[in-house]
């Protein structure tokens, strides 16, 4: 059984506690940003996007988290997939792909308990072209 009902129910608790943190350690996010490669769940960035990570939450699927996660590397310096924590299980034992492709993984849970489980590093986007796209969809 999923720790959370739907991956709605999921981005909307995430989503809060990223409004809780947000001015504290200065940062800014999106929610579902679109005009990219792919759609992610959100987007944190620094002022001067000097420094952006995206993330993917997902109930159980990791390997359609992991490719999208990937994905999202053309326009990010770093990229997250986040799994309910009742399923997260699945994704570190397969912990090596995360690793190969730098993604990171955590687990998230229903009282907002996040758990980093592998901590990327961060390396420019892939696409000069596609974090230009992402500085013009910030700044509208």
């Amino acid at each position: 059984m999923a720790n959370f009902s739907s991956e709605e129910e999921m981005s909307n608790c995430f989503k809060k506690i990223l409004q809780k943190y947000q001015k504290r350690f200065n940062f800014k996010f999106e929610k579902e940003v679109e005009g990219l490669w792919g759609v992610p769940d959100f987007i944190l960035y620094d002022e001067n996007l000097d420094k952006t990570i995206a993330i993917e939450l997902k109930l159980k699927n990791w390997g359609r988290a992991l490719t999208q996660a990937f994905k999202y590397r053309a326009f990010s310096h770093c990229s997250f997939v986040i799994i309910d924590k009742d399923f997260v299980h699945r994704a570190k034992n397969n912990i090596d792909q995360f690793i190969h492709y730098n993604i990171g993984l955590a687990s998230f849970n229903k009282k907002g308990k996040i758990k980093k489980i592998y901590e990327p590093q961060f390396t420019s986007p892939y696409s000069k072209f596609t974090l230009f796209k992402l500085r013009q969809v910030l700044h509208e």
